[in-house]
């Protein structure tokens, strides 16, 4: 009789844009920083294409102290319209639900920092459904690095990255997750380009939630080698 393991050992959740509708608002917090200090909006595609990765990056050509009044300027604005301006995708909670009554761990993979995940997280009650979570304090390198993923993975002990699913929304989280060796879902409720996130090879294209749900149950489960018996 062989003894069945778990086919899936966690699944990760990039943070906005995946879970969370936060784009709008994170686009118009960086508009409204650099309107403030350098006289203009910016460009909204180039704004979009930077979401995922710490904000130190995006105002990385300006002197320190004025990346940290930049930092400063985008958390006071964005935080004021938290629970205003941001949505929850519709079946997300299902989804997460679903994947707790399977008993697979979960965690949150995101550059936010940590004050800015958890106060998101706070305005859906989301902290519940999640066993971990990593932000941009967690680790030295970040999204498209592996570090991240991996840190998750340690928290959640799962040892197997073929076996891990990372879902997201951009190039920076598939990247991430493919640098660590687990599979990747990309949402089709992306505010990013998809055909650009579909040419980079996900594994999975998720257009609603609980196709997830389906994807986990479709996994091989795996046995103990012990079990397998040999000759």
């Amino acid at each position: 009789m062989t003894n069945k393991l778990p086919a899936c050992q966690a699944v990760l959740f990039d943070l906005d844009g995946t879970l969370l509708d936060t784009v709008p608002l994170i686009v118009e917090s960086f508009q409204y920083v650099l309107q403030t200090f350098d006289g203009h909006p910016g460009d909204e595609d180039m704004i979009r294409s930077t979401i995922g990765t710490p904000l130190e990056s995006f105002f990385s050509g300006d002197p320190p102290q004025l990346i940290k009044e930049k930092i400063a300027a985008y958390m006071d604005f964005n935080h004021d319209r938290l629970t205003s301006h941001i949505g929850l995708f519709t079946g997300v909670i299902p989804m997460l639900e679903a994947l707790r009554q399977r008993n697979i761990p979960l965690g949150i993979v995101t550059s936010k920092l940590m004050i800015s995940a958890t106060r998101s997280m706070a305005v859906f009650d989301l902290a519940p459904w999640f066993k971990t979570v990593i932000a941009k304090e967690s680790t030295e390198r970040h999204k498209p690095e592996a570090d991240p993923v991996l840190a998750a993975m340690r928290d959640l002990g799962a040892d197997d990255p073929s076996r891990v699913i990372f879902v997201g929304d951009s190039l920076h989280d598939l990247y991430s997750g493919q640098n660590a060796g687990c599979l990747t879902a990309m949402v089709g409720w992306t505010a990013m380009p998809q055909d650009e996130l579909k040419a980079a090879g996900p594994d999975l294209w998720l257009e609603t939630p609980d196709q997830l749900i389906a994807f986990v149950d479709a996994m091989t489960p795996r046995t103990k080698p012990e079990d397998q018996g040999v000759g």
